[in-house]
């Protein structure tokens, strides 16, 4: 179970999930730009557990499309 949470200065509560739409990847994100890929679908442009503090920005809907997540462990 993960259950951290930030708020940052633009509302948004973090960690959150973004789906890539053009590869279909998925990006848990823990600010903006910071997040850690938990599921590379069928693309081998990113390995899982890549990490990276510069990805798009999570808010740009052009790029990423909201997914829910649940993680447990």
């Amino acid at each position: 179970m993960l259950e951290f949470v930030r708020l940052s200065n633009d509302g948004t509560t973090y960690p959150v999930a973004r789906k890539h739409r053009e590869n279909g990847y998925i990006v848990l994100f823990f600010s903006e730009r910071h997040g850690v890929v938990v599921d590379r679908c069928l693309t081998i442009l990113v390995k899982p557990g890549e990490i990276s503090s510069t990805w798009t920005s999570c808010h740009d809907s052009e790029c990423w499309e909201p997914v829910e997540i649940t993680i447990t462990g």
